[in-house]
Formats: C-alpha cells, sequence, structure tokens
C-alpha cells in the first residue's frame, strides 16, 4: 500500500512524536493493513485525510483506511500544546526577538546542573562520613567491653585467654586509628565539596536572579502591548520554567541579635531544647556547651574519643564529639549534624557556635542593616 507523504515542517522524527502522542490522547487511524497512526486529523475530504504528526502531515486516502477515532477538541489542543513545549524546549521554535532570553536561560540551567552535581557529591561522602561515624561507635563501645574484660581477670589465672583478650583489644584499637584517621581525611574532603557547591550555588543564583528579573519586565511590558497569538506558548513556556527553578529553594527568613561576639540566632536540638548560638562560617562544626548537652542528656562524646577544635582566635581545644538529631534555626532544619560539646560556651549568654556542619546546608544571605539572616536550601527536583 502506498502512502502519499506531504512533509510541512519536520523538525523531529516522527518515532520521537509517536512516543509523546502515546503519553495523550489522540484522533487514531486504523489502516487496513493492521497498521495504526495517531495524531491530529487537519482536513478530511470524501478521498482522503490529512494527519498531522507533530513534525509534519500525512495523508492517507480513505480506501486505505479501515476505521478513525477521533478525539476531542479539548484533548487536541493540549497534544498541541505538548509538541510546541517539545519544540521550545529543544531550542526548534524560538521567537526571533527571544533567541537572547532562550539562550541565557539554558545558560541558567546548565548552572543548576553543576550545583545539583556538587550537592550529590557532597551528600555522598556525607553518607560515607556518617557510616564511619557510626562504625567508630561500635568499635568504641567494643574497645570499652574489652578493656573491661581485660581489668577482671589477670594474666596468671589463664595465660592463653589473657593474651588472646589483648590482642583483640590491640586490633580494635588499630582499627579505630585508621577508622579515625579516613574519617579526618573524608571530613576534610567534605570541606572541600562544601565550597565548591557553594560557589556552584553563588554562581547559580547570580545568573538565575538577573534572567528572573529581565524576563518578569520584558513579559509584563508585552503583555501590555499584547503578546502575539503565535509566541504566546513560548513566554508561557518560560515563565513556567523559571518558576519551576525558583521553587527548588526552601527560603527562610530568620531575625538576629548582635553583641561583640558577632551575629547571634536562635536555635532548637533536638526538638526540645533551644539554645542562642553565634553563626558562625569559620567553625567546621556546630558547638554546644556542657549545659545544654546536659539538658539534651548528653553525657559526654564516645568514650576515648576526643577531637580538636581551633577557634576563631586560633586557639586550639579539645571537645567531645556528637550527633545532633536535629538542629532548628527559624524553621531550617537539619538532621543528623556533626557537633561537639565544649568546655566553656564562647560568651556570656552564648550556648554554642552554628557551624559549616549546620551551614553548609544552605545558601547564606546576611541583612546587617535589616538584621536578617536569609537560608535558602536547595532541594532539587
Amino acid at each position: 500500500m502506498k502512502l502519499h507523504i506531504k512533509i510541512k515542517v519536520c523538525l523531529m522524527v516522527i518515532i520521537l512524536f509517536a512516543a509523546l502522542i502515546l503519553q495523550a490522547y489522540a484522533d487514531i487511524i486504523y489502516l487496513k493493513n493492521n497498521r495504526k497512526m495517531k495524531g491530529i486529523i487537519k482536513t478530511e475530504t470524501e478521498e482522503e485525510v490529512a494527519l498531522d504528526l507533530g513534525c509534519g502531515t500525512i495523508t492517507i486516502l480513505k480506501k486505505d483506511i479501515k476505521r478513525i477515532e477521533r478525539e476531542t477538541e479539548e484533548e487536541k489542543k493540549k497534544i498541541i500544546q505538548t509538541w510546541q513545549n517539545k519544540y521550545i524546549e529543544t531550542g526548534r521554535w524560538i521567537p526571533e526577538e527571544a533567541k537572547d532570553l532562550f539562550a541565557t536561560l539554558e545558560e541558567v540551567k546548565e548552572k543548576r546542573r553543576e550545583v545539583v552535581k556538587a550537592k550529590r557529591r557532597s551528600e555522598s561522602l556525607q553518607n560515607t562520613i556518617d557510616s564511619q561515624a557510626g562504625e567508630l561507635s561500635g568499635l568504641y563501645a567494643k574497645s570499652e567491653e574489652l578493656n573491661t574484660q581485660l581489668n577482671q581477670m589477670t594474666k596468671e589465672s589463664d595465660v592463653f585467654a589473657y593474651n588472646k583478650l589483648v590482642a583483640e583489644i590491640n586490633s580494635t584499637s588499630a582499627k579505630i586509628g585508621k577508622l579515625i584517621q579516613g574519617t579526618g581525611r573524608a571530613e576534610q574532603r567534605k570541606k572541600d565539596l562544601d565550597r565548591a557547591f557553594s560557589n556552584e550555588m553563588k554562581n547559580y543564583v547570580n545568573k538565575l536572579t538577573p534572567l528572573t528579573e529581565s524576563f518578569n519586565k520584558k513579559y509584563a511590558l508585552l503583555k501590555e502591548e499584547g503578546v502575539r497569538e503565535k509566541n504566546k506558548t513560548f513566554y508561557k513556556w518560560v515563565e513556567e520554567e523559571v518558576n519551576n527553578l525558583h521553587g527548588e529553594f526552601e527560603r527562610k527568613e530568620i531575625g538576629f541579635s548582635k553583641d561583640k561576639s558577632g551575629i547571634v540566632v536562635s536555635a532548637t536540638l533536638n526538638g526540645k531544647v533551644t539554645g542562642s548560638f553565634i553563626v558562625d562560617t569559620g567553625a567546621s562544626l556546630v558547638t554546644i556547651s556542657k549545659r545544654i548537652a546536659g539538658q539534651l542528656g548528653i553525657v559526654g562524646g564516645e568514650k576515648g574519643r576526643k577531637i580538636k577544635l581551633v577557634l576563631a582566635d586560633g586557639k586550639t581545644i579539645t571537645a567531645d564529639p556528637v550527633i545532633l538529631g536535629s538542629v532548628d534555626v527559624g524553621g531550617s532544619e537539619v538532621k543528623n549534624v556533626m557537633a561537639a560539646v565544649i568546655e566553656n560556651p564562647p560568651g556570656p549568654n552564648i550556648d554554642g557556635l552554628l557551624g559549616m556542619s549546620f551551614l553548609s546546608n544552605f545558601f547564606i544571605k546576611i541583612d546587617t542593616n535589616e538584621n536578617s539572616l536569609m537560608l535558602e536550601k536547595f532541594n532539587p527536583k
């Protein structure tokens, strides 16, 4: 059987649009050779039917048609909209005056992809660090148990058992030392990845913000003047794309106070204890005072494990590492936050530092004139 094909405009292969149409209803022409074709019937005469496939029009002779299933006008409009959006997304149908706008939007999307990659890398490494922390906790518990057993026996009572226990203690200690070194390297790498993520986020926001402002002004002006009918789909598509990009940000604006130590915000730990914390981007971890730790029911860190922290003044202190179930600042919450219990709080009426183990999850903006801290969390869809 021969089909007389008149191709009007074909920007994509027919197979692509056949797959596209399968996701929506359309006119279906069943042929006598048991094949079928899906599209939108444009014209029909006694002799032939013109079927729009989205990338071109096929003319089918009536004598070759077994039957036709027709869709409603409303569904046909939805299909045409899908076709138009696909043309726009692939850059094949753009108003001449909007080519720069489309190019800028593509730039912004590329920046977004880089941010997503950086975020995924950081999250993956954080999962590794959390896993190592759990393993380390188990090893410390095992070491404590083995040492308790050793203290309850003498070498003379059972030389073989005693030596075996000592060997196991030494083996466990070696594993702890190796894991601590590995965790230290991972935490340093995490800092590097967090900085990379922060830089990518800044680049992305610095592209997205002017695009949004420029587009909103241009679109508002076009609406006043009257958007050409053939261009309405394009500008509505851009508007939806820009709104979707902004919709991936969770923004919280938090008020803060200032003292000689810096910017102070209120934070709630584990959903039950609230304290005052200095925002410190130079601190790798959240730190909490012993008073707050006591209120949380935290006696101390893992037995036998200590970490060293470098303070803003360059002084090094020893602290007990802990993992907080959650840290919430003005509705911006992060789960399972690495923290450290310190002997002395950083200042009067201050309960600790809000360090990067919390802050690295956000894009941070500080307005000292309005005493406002903006935390933006990027949640890509």
